[in-house]
């Protein structure tokens, strides 16, 4: 392998660990839920940390207090009902509010 080729390989490969992102289509829509099975900040803490790992899923706001639930995700990588499913998973019932 030339010198070349080599720095270019460690190039991409520090690029690649520098800057990870998700590719996200830029479909964004936001979905609000109310449960009143969020009865604490572990709660809270729990459904936050489970739906922010679905892929397309961009944000995620839990309000323990409020029992509310407000979502920003890429309609084209992930459905609004994979993410509702990914909660109840978890033991939650939610309703989807405006």
């Amino acid at each position: 392998m030339s010198k070349i080729a080599k720095l270019l390989s460690v190039i991409i490969v520090t690029a690649v660990a520098i800057f990870p992102f998700k590719a996200l289509s830029g479909d964004f829509k936001s979905l609000n839920l109310q449960s009143n099975d969020i009865e604490c900040v572990s709660c809270a803490l729990n459904i936050k940390n489970n739906v922010s790992k679905i892929t397309g899923v961009k944000k995620v706001e839990v309000s323990a207090s409020a029992k509310k639930i407000h979502l920003e995700y890429d309609g084209d990588m992930v459905s609004e009902n994979q993410i509702m499913q990914r909660i109840k998973s978890l033991g939650f019932k939610i309703e989807k509010i405006k």
